[in-house]
């Protein structure tokens, strides 16, 4: 919650010609992070270490709070979700696979609802 007020503070003190192009840029960022994640995580796991355990305690309380704050920030200040970010980094600390996206859960419940 601290994150997004602040990115909100931030963003009002930019140009909004800026902003426009930061957050189409974090977008497409976000965009290509989670294409390597999702279709491409041999090659990302080659490439950087993730633990093969979940993360507890102190630790897990220290993460927590810095992607929040993070993730909170990028919201806050560019108004986009944080959902594509969030996912990503809790592939990372976890390495879950969604069976379906949020998406594609929603369609097949209203699917099974006719």
């Amino acid at each position: 919650m601290l994150g997004s007020f602040a990115g909100a503070n931030v963003s009002l003190m930019l140009d909004a010609e800026l902003v426009r192009y930061m957050t189409s840029y974090i977008m497409l960022l976000s965009a290509v992070l989670l294409y390597l994640k999702v279709y491409q995580s041999d090659w990302l796991n080659s490439l950087f270490h993730f633990p093969d355990h979940l993360l507890e305690g102190k630790k897990l309380y220290i993460y927590g709070m810095l992607a929040g704050t993070v993730n909170g920030f990028i919201s806050g200040a560019f108004g986009i979700g944080a959902a594509a970010r969030l996912s990503a980094i809790r592939r990372a600390f976890h390495d879950v696979r969604p069976h379906a996206t949020p998406r594609q859960y929603r369609l097949r419940r209203l699917l099974q609802s006719r």
